[in-house]
């Protein structure tokens, strides 16, 4: 796994400006999404779909430049990159989801306090206020494996 690790390093630093863009990007959704968690689990409907896909959308930003490149105007998997080297794909994911789970925990755990400090603002402190947040986070965990998965084998 280490050199998947340092494969990813040399990856970053050869394609920094699309890394930047996608940072960006990152932050962009991430932030808006954040605004929209300060509401109170049950508030508004619209708020919670739109924080999802903004969450959805800002994993994606994440995990996408791990994923695939462009070469000959052709979108390519990294995976295909490291057949030279012995890497396995076993390798290439548990790397990948480790990077996931990263961002999930963080995301979680921030996710969370901004749901308690919204819910008491509001004064509609519940367990769904609570429970909300880890739900999310679990099923963003979830589909960020789906997505990962099915990208290395497009």
């Amino acid at each position: 796994m280490e050199a998947v690790r340092k494969f990813d390093a040399e990856w970053k630093k050869q394609n920094a400006w699309e890394f930047l863009m996608r940072r960006v990007c990152l932050v962009l959704f991430y932030s808006i999404g954040s605004c929209l968690m300060l509401l109170p689990f049950g508030s508004s409907a619209w708020a919670l779909v739109s924080s999802v896909m903004l969450f959805l959308g800002a994993m994606h930003f994440y995990i996408a430049p791990y994923m695939r490149c462009v070469e000959n105007g052709k979108s390519v998997s990294l995976y295909v990159k490291l057949k030279w080297m012995p890497v396995s794909k076993r390798e290439f994911l548990a790397v990948r989801r480790g990077y996931l789970r990263k961002f999930c925990v963080g995301t979680g755990v921030f996710l969370w306090i901004l749901q308690q400090i919204g819910a008491c603002l509001a004064r509609t402190w519940g367990a769904e206020n609570a429970l909300f947040p880890l739900a999310f986070t679990a099923a963003l965990y979830l589909v960020g494996i789906f997505d990962i998965n099915r990208k290395l084998f497009q």
